[in-house]
C-alpha cells in the first residue's frame, strides 16, 4: 500500500474526525462533514469488516457497508394503546430528560415533532430514528433521504406501536449529526388506551444550546455558567466572556427548565 493510496482511503476519515471529534474547532460550522459523511465513517468504524488498503479495494467495500439492513416494524396493532416514555439526551451528565405521554398511533414524523418541542432544540439540522438503542441497529429515513433518492422504511409511515410494545422497549434518535446528539427512549408503561392528548410530564435540566460542539462543547459550556461566567471556566472557543454572552441564547443556565413554555410547543400538534 502506497503513500497515495493511504491517503485517498483515509484523509476522509480524518477529515471527518477532525470535525467531529474531541479536537473539533466547535465555531466552524461552514467545514462541518455531510450527515452523508458521517453515516459512512460511522459505519466503517463499527464494522466488522476489514478496511480497504488500496484505492481498487475501497469501492467495493463501501458499496457493502450502503447495503444497509432495514428495520423490523410490527403490523399495526388492533388495538391503540399509549406509553410513557423516558427521553433521555445521552452521555449528559448530570442527565438532560424528559418524561411523555403519547399515543401508539403517533407516527414517527410526528414524534421528531414532539421531541423537538419537548428538549427544546430548534429542529435545524437533519435527524434520523432508529429501531434500538444500538448505533448499529437499522435506521428509518426520512423525508430528506426521499427527497435524495434513498429507499428504506419510511418515518411518516410508522407508527410508534409498530416499534415498541412492552416496558423496556427502545428506540434511538439522533439529532444533528455534526454535533451527534444522540437521544434514548424507554418505554417506561403501556396504558390500556391511548392518551387524549399528548403530555409531556416532567424533565430535568436545559437544553443544550444549538451548534455548541456536542457534549463536551455542552459541559465546558454549562461548567462556566455554573462557575459565575470565571475566567478560568471560559471555553477555550471563546476570545473572551462577552463573546461567549453574546452567543449563548438569552439566560441560559444549565439546570434550568422550563416545563410550562415546553409542554405548550406539544400542544400545538394535537390541534393540527
Amino acid at each position: 500500500m502506497n503513500s497515495s493510496d493511504v491517503y485517498w482511503v483515509y484523509n476522509p476519515l480524518w477529515h471527518v474526525l477532525g470535525n467531529i471529534g474531541p479536537n473539533a474547532n466547535k465555531r466552524r460550522r461552514d467545514r462541518a462533514p455531510s450527515p452523508a459523511a458521517i453515516s459512512l465513517i460511522r459505519d466503517v468504524l463499527l464494522s466488522e469488516k476489514e478496511p480497504p488498503t488500496t484505492k481498487a479495494s475501497a469501492p467495493m467495500f463501501f458499496d457493502e457497508l450502503d447495503t444497509r439492513a432495514q428495520p423490523d416494524i410490527r403490523p399495526v396493532p388492533d388495538d391503540t394503546q399509549g406509553f410513557r416514555i423516558r427521553l433521555d439526551l445521552r452521555y449528559t451528565k448530570p442527565p438532560v430528560w424528559r418524561r411523555l405521554v403519547l399515543p401508539g398511533d403517533i407516527t414517527l414524523d410526528r414524534l421528531h415533532d414532539v421531541i423537538q418541542a419537548a428538549m427544546g432544540w430548534e429542529d435545524c439540522h437533519l435527524h434520523r430514528f432508529r429501531s434500538d438503542a444500538d448505533l448499529r441497529s437499522p435506521a428509518f429515513i426520512t423525508t430528506w433521504d426521499v427527497s435524495q433518492g434513498d429507499t428504506g422504511v419510511w418515518e411518516n409511515e410508522v407508527r410508534l406501536d409498530q416499534i415498541v410494545s412492552a416496558v423496556g422497549d427502545t428506540i434511538g434518535y439522533e439529532y444533528d449529526f455534526g454535533d451527534c446528539w444522540d437521544h434514548l427512549l424507554r418505554v417506561e408503561e403501556v396504558l390500556p388506551e391511548p392518551p387524549a392528548e399528548i403530555e409531556l410530564v416532567t424533565g430535568r435540566r436545559a437544553c443544550p444550546p444549538e451548534d455548541c460542539g456536542g457534549v463536551g462543547g455542552h459541559d465546558e459550556l454549562a461548567a462556566w455558567v455554573e462557575s459565575g461566567h470565571a475566567d478560568s471556566h471560559l471555553p477555550p472557543v471563546f476570545e473572551n466572556a462577552q463573546q461567549a454572552l453574546e452567543w449563548l441564547p438569552d439566560g441560559w443556565h444549565p439546570a434550568a427548565f422550563d416545563i410550562e413554555h415546553a409542554r405548550g410547543l406539544p400542544d400545538d400538534l394535537n390541534n393540527a
